[in-house]
């Protein structure tokens, strides 16, 4: 199985539902060719104002009639299932398909829609959904525009204007939102007869296009860490049922018990949060799942990917003077098994490349220089390489940012615990003080311990996004400075961040009685907040004393 198929088979285990909106869709009709003025009771579009520009001339279909039997079958095939709507009015539709969207992985989409419409309800369609989508925080699908327009070049150009939100990848006729979440496509109906000259790839016919939509869903969404998502997703799709039958009715009197005899509601229902999370983990064979799309074959053929797609595979030889060198793609897979010995080989290259003799840069290649010079492993830059793995810093250890506020609409916003951290006018700050003594807060005040993060590009353990705004910081574990703030508890009787314009703020206590806030930043992953308490612990623990010099070199080293 090759890379491009992994991301097949992963799309396919995850896509269940699909949406397709076409005016001349019929059940069991062949698609026969029909002029362009042959248009039906479309009740022509009044309810898109302002969405898009005003209508314009259509583009002359050369196909119009879709055999919607032929496409739900070939999604049924595939193990989707596809709702095919045929509108009657652009007000119809738009309620219809903004219904169904936040269920709906694909949306297909007619561009022609009546004798007159030039894509303007599809336009509208798509800016709507999207809409809806970024409200929501994000949402990963794919739109398809679907069409019997003989040239679909007049297609993308409407897109590219009417939609400046989306840019156009180096394929005309595919389009991303800012964060690659969304993807829209240009698709022709038919054979490539039907369409100009060099368009033929872009045409599928009615019991092809479910597979074809996977094939383009899954190569914008596919990657390592996304095709083990997206199975692992897929597969508790599919097993939902026993986690239901785990989680039966026949519980509630239990969880009725267990609010009585605790008698805090807050602990209460964050035991039964524990327990839903738990039971998913214990539905989803994550092992396996890694194993199959995130190992070190699925590496492997990830590289694979690359040169067979034309890129290259760099080691950062200089990184203040941004000198790479290529590898060639045996020694770029042989990093997977040990890098060490796979730049080994090169050394004489790399030197030639440094203007230096080999002898001399022998050494610099270690292990502990491999972490600086891998950024470009799979093909980027220096700059996009390092911001990469920021990036994947950041999802490994943070759990909630300040960038991430439009994920607060649905839930509540974070409380000060072990490892929030914070800024204030002595700068970044971390959250000591344990979970447990985070909640059931009473009183006007409570005593926050926290330990300070200082700023420094090249010495660092934490990295966070302060809205939107990389740092790289680090707590010296030999070297602590701590402080203790007296915070507001809310009427959770936690310490809760608030809202204030675009801040996300921690309210102060002060003798006074004005409230004065620092500025909530992140908070990280439990166990990495463990860790960081662990470390400064263990440090202040230590103990100091002389002893005999032999033993002391010799000896078992007490910290292990």
């Amino acid at each position: 199985m090759t890379f491009e198929e992994q991301c097949n088979s992963a799309a396919a285990n995850f896509l269940q539902t699909a949406v397709l909106v076409d005016d001349q869709a019929e059940f069991g009709v062949s698609a026969p060719l029909a002029p362009a003025s042959e248009g039906d009771e479309f009740i022509e579009p009044d309810e898109l104002a302002g969405a898009v520009a005003a209508i314009s001339q259509p583009a002359q279909a050369i196909r119009d009639r879709l055999d919607a039997g032929a496409i739900t079958q070939g999604f049924a095939e595939k193990g989707l299932i596809c709702s095919v709507l045929k509108p009657k009015s652009s007000a119809s539709i738009t309620v219809e398909v903004l219904r169904l969207a936040p269920k709906s992985d694909i949306i297909v989409l007619d561009w022609q829609m009546g004798s007159v419409d030039n894509g303007d309800i599809a336009l509208g369609l798509i800016h709507n959904v999207l809409e809806m989508d970024r409200r929501g925080g994000g949402r990963l699908r794919l739109f398809a525009i679907y069409t019997g327009v003989r040239d679909l070049t007049a297609v993308s150009t409407r897109i590219s204007e009417e939609l400046p939100s989306l840019t156009s990848s180096t394929n005309q006729f595919e389009f991303y939102n800012a964060y690659a979440t969304a993807k829209v496509v240009v698709l022709g109906k038919g054979i490539p007869a039907d369409h100009e000259a060099g368009q033929g790839d872009r045409c599928t016919e009615e019991d092809g296009l479910a597979e074809r939509l996977i094939s383009e869903f899954a190569r914008f969404s596919g990657g390592i860490l996304r095709n083990a998502t997206l199975a692992s997703m897929g597969h508790l799709r599919s097993n939902t049922h026993r986690l239901l039958a785990r989680l039966n009715g026949d519980l509630d009197g239990p969880v009725v018990t267990h609010f009585a005899l605790l008698n805090n509601s807050a602990d209460a229902q964050q035991y039964i949060a524990d327990l839903i999370l738990q039971e998913i983990e214990a539905q989803v064979p994550l092992e396996e799942i890694v194993a199959k799309y995130a190992g070190p074959d699925s590496i492997k053929k990830r590289i694979k990917q690359l040169f067979a797609d034309g890129g290259r595979s760099r080691i950062v030889l200089d990184s203040e003077n941004a000198t790479m060198h290529d590898l060639p793609e045996a020694s770029a897979m042989a990093l997977v098994d040990g890098s060490v010995e796979a730049l080994k080989l090169h050394i004489e290259d790399f030197a030639e490349a440094l203007g230096k003799k080999a002898k001399d840069i022998a050494g610099q290649f270690g292990p502990d220089s491999l972490p600086r010079r891998l950024y470009g492993v799979l093909g980027d830059d220096l700059p996009d390489g390092v911001r990469k793995h920021e990036d994947f810093a950041i999802a490994s250890t943070i759990r909630l940012t300040n960038v991430e506020a439009q994920n607060f609409r649905d839930r509540k916003h974070p409380t000060i615990r072990l490892g929030s951290i914070i800024h204030d006018a002595d700068g970044y700050h971390i959250c000591l003080t344990p979970v447990c003594d985070s909640v059931r807060l009473d009183g006007d005040k409570a005593q926050f311990l926290f330990g300070r993060l200082g700023e420094d590009e090249k010495k660092f353990n934490v990295i966070v996004d302060d809205g939107g705004v990389r740092k790289r910081l680090l707590i010296d574990r030999k070297n602590v400075f701590v402080k203790t703030l007296e915070l507001i508890p809310s009427a959770d009787h936690t310490v809760r961040v608030e809202r204030k314009l675009f801040d996300y703020l921690v309210p102060v206590y002060s003798p006074d009685g004005t409230k004065e806030f620092v500025r909530w930043v992140a908070e990280m992953k439990p166990m990495q907040a463990q860790r960081v308490v662990g470390s400064v612990t263990s440090n202040l623990s230590r103990i100091g004393l002389d002893e005999f010099e032999w033993l002391r070199q010799l000896g078992v080293n007490w910290s292990g």
